[in-house]
């Protein structure tokens, strides 16, 4: 098992674009973290600097206690998982999954006996003796994923692996690669967009935006405790209800939306003026005596929970509630929620 640590990574292209801009993390080893973020926020920018495809403009990479920042990816011993396949062409399935082990002098007989193993994990070995030409690109995502674990390196990086994969295989995959990466106990860093991939996989989720770490934690942390509006809107789905509005000190606090005459409880906090409260919409109930009043616009019917967008004075809340809520739009309703869970940001945006 390999430790990484990333100090001040910089990556600035030469049309001048800044993708990364001073990272620092520290990966213990064997632990499993994700990239999470928006297209363009630098998260494979950061994988490929790790693996050596893209060389840093600033920092300092430190993979198993050796500085590796100005190393060729074959001296860094990582396993990569392409977002596009990257296959040989003119290798079937079989050779491609076995390459690795190949070019390290493993016998032909314990690379068939791992060909197998892997290939009956990923339901592909009746595609062994295929041209990647010959695959669907759900199946080539397959190979690839199976030739990058069938050895084990320092290090797996994962760009996207699941992206092309119709939803019930990428349960299955996902099934696969935690288990292989528990088993192996091999550090790992998997880059998405996907927060439902990041939250299933993660031990720790580093959320970026803009090329730079926004918030690093447990899924639960970043999902219950967001340290800013950026993170409060991209993580959990839908978003975090985000109200702009101003606290007021009277004795205890309060929170007045803008345009509104209404004013609701808040968490204890000491500061006044602007500031926006974040509440997610489990925290949001129907309510008859609700401080807050509106009208339904859009009703989501999900299977075991509707999702109900509801128009208020100062603008809309999504509110998660029982399946069986016959509610049309323009119906009049009241809503509360629960204070304690409600989450305030100051003016810049940053939770207090």
């Amino acid at each position: 098992m390999s430790r990484l640590r990333i100090e001040n990574l910089q990556k600035t292209f030469p049309d001048g674009t800044r993708a990364v801009k001073g990272s620092n993390l520290c990966i213990d080893a064997g632990e499993f973290v994700v990239l999470l973020g928006p297209s363009g926020c630098g998260k494979t920018t950061t994988l490929r600097m790790i693996a050596g495809l893209e060389t840093p403009s600033g920092g300092r990479i430190e993979l198993a206690d050796q500085d590796v920042t100005h190393l060729r990816p074959a001296q860094r011993d990582v396993g990569f998982v392409f977002q596009f396949y990257a296959l040989y062409p003119h290798l079937s399935a079989r050779e491609n999954i076995a390459f690795p082990l190949r070019a390290a002098g493993v016998p032909s007989h314990q690379r068939e006996a791992a060909v197998n193993r892997v290939a009956d994990r990923l339901a592909i070995k009746h595609l062994l003796e295929s041209r990647p030409s010959q695959l669907s690109g759900g199946d080539q995502q397959r190979v690839s994923l199976g030739r990058a674990m069938i050895r084990t390196p320092s290090i797996y990086l994962m760009d996207e692996p699941l992206g092309t994969l119709d939803s019930g295989l990428r349960l299955d995959m996902r099934e696969f690669i935690r288990s292989q990466q528990l088993e192996l106990k091999v550090t790992t860093i998997y880059v998405t967009h996907d927060q439902e991939e990041a939250m299933s996989l993660a031990d720790r989720i580093v959320v970026m935006d803009q090329g730079a770490i926004m918030q690093t934690g447990s899924p639960a942390s970043v999902y219950d405790h967001p340290a800013n509006l950026f993170v409060a809107q991209f993580v959990g789905s839908p978003g975090m209800n985000l109200i702009a509005g101003c606290i007021q000190q009277n004795g205890r606090p309060s929170f007045r939306p803008h345009r509104s005459d209404a004013c609701i409880p808040c968490p204890a906090v000491t500061t006044a003026g602007d500031a926006t409260l974040g509440i997610r919409p489990e925290f949001l109930r129907l309510d008859p005596q609700g401080p807050l009043s509106g009208k339904v616009a859009m009703s989501e019917y999900m299977g075991s929970v509707t999702f109900l967008h509801i128009d208020v004075s100062f603008g809309r809340l999504v509110v998660r509630a029982d399946p069986n809520e016959m509610l049309r739009p323009g119906d009049s309703v009241r809503v509360n929620y629960s204070a304690p869970h409600a989450r305030i940001f100051d003016a810049a945006g940053d939770a207090l």
